[in-house]
């Protein structure tokens, strides 16, 4: 339609160049009809003709397709290492209003609630260590976090949505047990293990990680972590939490395992862990069977009958070279236990329900770090239109999350960015086809 267009105008304009040779060679028609003729016809010409040629040389290049330029994170930081191998740097920590975020640019920004830059950078350096071309997991990230108690605005916005759901979940399965209010103590913390566990089970995301100190209340044990550093120095609080759920417990050792025996040499040094012969008469008795007691008892002349393990071990406590026998019957010397902070006492049954938190935080924050900085990667180094290449996208979902399962399909165009949600481990993946 646009070159039928411009053929007419040119028409128009030779008619009227026509009409205009005609008037000049017979005068007696007026100088003014040709003038005007000869206005008309530069117009046609030269104005009109060329002006609408270029509207359909434009229309031409708008027909074109245009490329399809694949959109790349914002500060998306591509290099090559010393191998030459394609490698993705993920931008330095960025200050927003709310805190520091660790991973900025990335399928899923982790956000610090912190106002201290250091604290940040030290965070992001304990999660994000690479070396000749492999991320690799520089250090435990979990004491930083108990220490200056740390939070993730991610993490606490999945804690709100599904903190009360848990916790209602766990109140209901707990009334409708016809075993707990006969259960011991012991039958009781079984058996919430078990509860806890279909509680999880019916939250529509669950985590990679281990969930439930996560949503259960955090007790305040606010400066207690700074109080150990400052007491037993900065790596025996590191080492006390690595081991918080074994406090008031007797650890067998052998120095076989040369990083667990050192990390508990070093806890006797700092009077944290007593070991062998310094540990209590009484918490070695509990190690013996109950026929061991007896026999003990025997042995020593203690002429009274024991009624339970509690009581034997009440009797064992008058009785003569009670420990002698003990050396003889147990490896005393790779025999540990952990004991609470000076001061603290008290308070060890909470620092030890905060630590598991911050051990469960810091296991989260980490995988969704890492997983976000894999599928970065893979988004931006995907060939795309302009390669001449057509591919299709996968998403492998993750094991632990119902929401996730119906991402595991095919896409033709922009696949999904997981993580899609804090513990998410959906990873993408890109395949060749045909055109």
């Amino acid at each position: 339609m646009a070159y039928i267009k411009v053929m007419l105008f040119y028409l128009i304009g030779l008619i009227c160049g026509i009409f205009t040779l005609a008037m000049v060679v017979d005068p007696s028609k007026g100088w003014m009809a040709a003038t005007a003729s000869g206005i008309v016809t530069f117009f046609f010409f030269y104005v009109a003709g060329p002006a609408l040629s270029s509207s359909v040389e434009c229309v031409k290049d708008d027909e074109k397709e245009a490329p399809i330029i694949q959109e790349q994170p914002k500060n998306s930081a591509l290099s090559t290492n010393a191998s030459g191998r394609l490698i993705y740097q993920i931008p330095p920590v960025k200050k927003t209003a709310k805190g520091y975020i660790l991973n900025p640019g990335t399928t899923f920004e982790l956000t610090l609630l912190t106002d201290s830059e250091t604290e940040a950078q030290t965070v992001r350096d304990l999660i994000d260590h690479y070396e000749h071309g492999t991320w690799l997991e520089k250090a435990p990230l979990a004491p930083i976090l108990a220490r200056c108690q740390l939070r993730c605005l991610e993490v606490d916005a999945y804690i709100k949505v599904h903190k009360k759901q848990f916790q209602d979940k766990v109140n209901e399965l707990v009334n409708n047990s016809q075993e707990w209010s006969h259960a011991s103590k012991s039958d009781q913390a079984y058996l919430m293990e078990k509860i806890i566990e279909k509680a999880i089970s019916v939250l529509s995301v669950r985590l990679s990680t281990e969930l439930a100190p996560l949503l259960e209340d955090l007790p305040n044990t606010a400066g207690l972590d700074a109080k150990i550093v400052d007491s037993y120095g900065q790596e025996a609080h590191t080492l006390y939490m690595l081991y918080a759920h074994e406090i008031g417990k007797t650890q067998k050792i052998h120095a076989v395992d040369q990083v667990v025996y050192q990390n508990f040499k070093k806890l006797v040094t700092a009077k944290l862990c007593l070991n062998g012969v310094n540990i209590p008469q009484a918490i070695l008795l509990e190690q013996l069977s109950m026929t061991d007691l007896t026999e003990m008892i025997t042995d020593c002349n203690l002429h009274e009958k024991a009624k339970n393990k509690a009581d034997a071990i009440s009797i064992l406590g008058s009785g003569k070279n009670v420990m002698e026998r003990l050396m003889s019957m147990l490896p005393v010397n790779e025999l540990y236990y952990l004991i609470p902070p000076k001061g603290m006492e008290k308070k060890i049954a909470d620092l030890q329900k905060s630590w598991c938190y911050y051990d469960a935080l810091a296991k989260l924050m980490k995988t969704t770090y890492s997983i976000a900085r894999t599928n970065t990667f893979k988004l931006i180094t995907a060939p795309n239109a302009l390669s001449g290449e057509k591919i299709r996208w996968e998403v492998k979902s993750c094991d632990d999350c119902s929401d996730c399962e119906s991402l595991h399909i095919l896409y033709e165009h922009t696949p999904p960015e997981p993580p899609l949600h804090v513990g998410c481990q959906c990873l993408i993946y890109w395949h060749h086809t045909a055109a």
